[in-house]
């Protein structure tokens, strides 16, 4: 199975256009998340230095098994169907194990309900793109996400240090492997890359595996290469996807040989290798990669600590990374901030010893000072539905009107479509209640739990904010349960529904999040078309995109349910303001013709 883009996610590769905010490619049909042992073990793992990039995935996810080394370069813990993923063993009983069973780790038989992790303990996480993904956890609350880019020598024990170092700091860390990025988006479809939507979208699972409250947009912090993708990220991103960025020794080269897509502000030239003679004939230069350039406008701030000592990397890569070069660079960007480190030997190219930028304290102080500068978390929901993963979206001031609107997203979380369409309606004086799918979803529910849930909203936000009129509108899984929710609602909460819009509708309705159906839509679910013909006649409007083919909306009657057919697919060519003038069209005249 090649690399797919779910239905969740906006168009971003295969070299068209952008659309939206963000695509998303998903090669795995599984997802995988194990403990390994202590953080010293972790550190004394061996360093994935030696290995060549690891090719993609290619058909489901393969965990190593015991005794093997994964993509991350550490051992490797079973699937879960053979371990626990919770279970635990400290640094002398995994010694002691191994030396009684031939140097491989033997595990007893656990029953299910493990513990939950220990702070400090390392956890593993396969999740669509990222294999083995490192994820150190603080002692206390979580307090900010960060996801580190490994330097070009991928995850080491000392970029481990460095991890271990920021989640001391309040910080739920996840190591990326930069060269095992480069290498999957290398390996896809199309002509560029957004890598910007696999990191969001990683982030936006492993918050939800990991049950953080709220959502906090990540902190990207990048070491030599991966500094440059970092900075990259925050220059190709939107607003509000990233919360900062920080890049240690910094050097604008990446060894990516598929272009970065130009997204909002990311430039760059082609980078090409010197042309070489050999006995028979001159061979012309090849793809060596990408130069960034400086950025007119970054989405975040962005700090580079420099020591001016040159790594592996930058020898490699020549000029453009020498320190007056770089500092050149850095000063070019408004906003950008640049912190003078001290030379210190440079880690060799085993990554075995500590980088020069982790040597000091200047390191923790930066990204506690880019972290305090990040925006905010939003504040918690009323205590009423604080059970709820909601984001409340105020109408904008000036604006009036008498619907609300509660909108349940896709199963990728509050983002892309599901932001901006709410946006869209704040601006018309809608305020919106979004509902994280992704979130709320994780754990199971019926068609009857999630009805008294959106009873619940329905009541509170309309006592709430004084308004008579609710407008229920779901995204693609969304949009599948919707009509099972209205069905079920209570006659005094259905009174207020003005009208149940359903975009990107499917034919098949989970109440659970399954990773397989952000690769291919449900073969398991609750049918939907059945739900669909017992809402009231005029309540129902289905939008679809006419390059569709896994919907219902075609084959409904058009006396029953408004229909909208709309350019685009999935995303709808990602016009979301297009989207919430028909939504509020809709509301005002139902069973208007059909467009």
């Amino acid at each position: 199975m090649s690399w797919q883009v779910p239905r969740t996610q906006e168009a971003r590769h295969r070299g068209v256009r952008r659309i939206g905010q963000y695509v998303v490619a998903v090669a795995a049909t599984a997802v995988v998340c194990w403990l390994t042992t202590s953080p010293a073990v972790a550190a004394d793992a061996p360093a994935a230095a030696s290995a060549p990039k690891p090719t993609p995935v290619q058909g489901p996810v393969l965990v190593p098994q015991v005794g093997m080394t994964g993509a991350s370069g550490v051992t490797a813990a079973p699937p879960q169907g053979d371990m626990p993923p919770r279970l635990q063993m400290s640094a002398a009983a995994v010694t002691a194990n191994k030396a009684a069973n031939g140097g491989v780790l033997s595990l007893p038989v656990v029953a299910p309900a493990t513990p939950a992790a220990a702070p400090g303990a390392v956890e593993f996480v396969t999740h669509g793109r990222f294999r083995d993904v490192p994820v150190y956890k603080p002692k206390g609350e979580i307090r900010s996400v960060v996801l580190m880019l490994s330097g070009d020598q991928g995850w080491t024990p000392a970029t481990s240090r460095m991890a271990q170092s920021l989640a001391e700091q309040g910080a739920l860390v996840a190591g990326l492997s930069t060269p095992a990025l480069f290498s999957s988006l290398e390996a896809d479809l199309g002509d560029c890359a957004f890598p910007d939507g696999d990191l969001e979208n990683f982030s936006r699972f492993l918050q939800a595996y990991e049950k953080v409250p709220g959502y906090y947009p990540p902190i990207l912090v990048g070491d030599n290469e991966g500094g440059a993708l970092a900075y990259a990220m925050i220059a190709q991103a939107r607003p509000n996807i990233f919360a900062a960025a920080m890049s240690m020794e910094f050097c604008p080269v990446l060894e990516l040989r598929k272009p970065l897509c130009k997204g909002e502000g990311v430039h760059f030239s082609r980078r090409q290798s010197e042309s070489r003679t050999t006995a028979k004939r001159t061979k012309p230069p090849e793809n060596a990669g990408v130069v960034l350039l400086p950025a007119t406008k970054l989405s975040a701030p962005w700090v580079a600590l420099q020591s001016g000592t040159l790594t592996p990397f930058a020898r490699r890569s020549g000029p453009l990374c020498e320190a007056r070069a770089t500092q050149a660079f850095i000063d070019t960007i408004s906003g950008a901030q640049s912190v003078a480190l001290p030379a210190v030997q440079t880690a060799a190219p085993s990554g075995a010893n500590v980088p020069p930028v982790t040597a000091s304290e200047p390191f923790k102080a930066a990204f506690a000072k880019l972290n305090a500068q990040r925006k905010p978390p939003p504040p918690p929901p009323p205590a009423a539905v604080s059970d709820l993963p909601i984001i409340e979206v105020a109408a904008q001031p000036g604006t009036s009107s008498e619907l609300f609107a509660i909108l349940l997203s896709g199963d990728g979380g509050w983002a892309g479509l599901d932001k901006e369409v709410a946006a869209a309606l704040s601006k018309s004086g809608v305020p919106v209640v979004g509902i994280d799918s992704l979130r709320y979803f994780w754990t199971p529910r019926t068609p009857a739990s999630a009805a008294a849930d959106m009873d619940r909203l329905v009541r509170f936000y309309a006592a709430r904010w004084k308004k008579s009129k609710a407008l229920l509108i779901g995204y693609s899984q969304g949009a599948d349960v919707l009509p099972f929710i209205v069905n079920r609602l209570p006659a005094a909460s259905r009174e207020h529904v003005a009208l149940a819009v359903m975009m990107g509708l499917g034919k098949r309705a989970d109440f659970e999040f399954h990773m397989t159906n952000w690769v291919s839509s449900s073969a398991s679910g609750l049918l939907i078309l059945p739900e669909v013909q017992k809402l009231p006649a005029g309540l129902g409007m289905c939008i679809y995109g006419k390059e569709e083919k896994d919907t219902n909306c075609p084959g409904l009657d058009p006396k029953q349910v408004q229909l909208v057919k709309l350019p685009g697919g999935h995303h709808f060519d990602g016009d979301y303001a297009k989207l919430a003038r028909i939504i509020l069209e809709g509301a005002r005249a139902p069973g208007a013709a059909v467009r």
